[in-house]
């Protein structure tokens, strides 16, 4: 609301889940515990599909974030995937669980994830780094234009097309990584909405991570803070490298 962003809720009889946070002193460190996920009925979900098709239509950069809470709300991100290619709007895909891999199917534009939420949701393993980049081949022949696969500390690992980067962050004193995904997510977005070069925007989203990491409120970091990890932070293409032409217009 402070930031005028309109909203449209979808009510359910359920309430939504609790989430506690505790701070160990010791540490310095907070740590967020979810409750169980509610129930959604099947007339819920539907609805909530109902008032996708025109809110997709109305919008640049569709972002499917967070988690499906039980099997009668599964469909719903496949599905507003399916509008986003219908209407030719980029979608950002963010998710996990048992829904993941129909997600996958539909091929989204971009898809971002972390090591744990791939080996859980689709039972494989990313254990190297050639297990990450099949990973992210397989995805691009989906037709998932771009990938990015982060894992806490260790390096990340990005795709746009057939070509491949690896992502090198500066270690900080972690307080809270919960919405570090998030906000990685949200660098994303804006880096295709402000269109800025590849490794620019990957860049900003690795330090938006990175920043919310080490800060105890979650997700709220801004842009000056990146400005702290923009520059420490690595881009090293794997493998093939991409032209990058000027075309900018030339004055005579």
């Amino acid at each position: 609301a402070a930031e005028n962003i309109d909203s449209v809720f979808v009510s359910s009889k359920s309430d939504t889940r609790e989430a506690s946070i505790t701070f160990d002193e010791s540490t310095g460190k907070l740590t967020t515990y979810f409750g169980l996920n509610a129930p959604i009925t099947a007339e819920e979900a539907s609805d909530f599909k109902s008032r996708l098709d025109k809110a997709i239509q109305n919008c640049s950069i569709v972002i499917l974030s967070g988690s499906s809470p039980c099997a009668e709300t599964d469909g719903i991100f496949p599905y507003a995937i399916s509008l986003a290619n219908e209407h030719d709007k980029i979608s950002i895909l963010d998710t996990y669980g048992a829904h993941l891999n129909a997600c996958i199917e539909q091929g989204p534009t971009v898809i971002h994830n972390n090591v744990k939420e791939i080996e859980s949701s689709l039972g494989i393993e990313l254990k190297t780094e050639d297990d990450k980049i099949g990973f992210m081949d397989s995805l691009y022949k989906k037709g998932i234009r771009m990938s990015f696969i982060t894992d806490g500390h260790s390096p990340a690992y990005a795709s746009k097309f057939d070509f491949h980067y690896k992502v090198i962050s500066p270690r900080v004193e972690e307080k809270d990584s919960c919405g570090s995904g998030d906000s990685f997510t949200a660098g994303i977005a804006y880096g295709l909405e402000e269109a800025l070069v590849f490794e620019d925007f990957l860049k900003t989203a690795s330090a938006l991570g990175t920043a919310n990491a080490a800060s105890y409120i979650t997700s709220a970091v801004s842009l000056d803070a990146v400005k702290e990890y923009y520059n420490k932070i690595e881009v090293l293409p794997i493998g093939k490298k991409m032209k990058i032409i000027d075309d900018r217009p030339t004055i005579y």
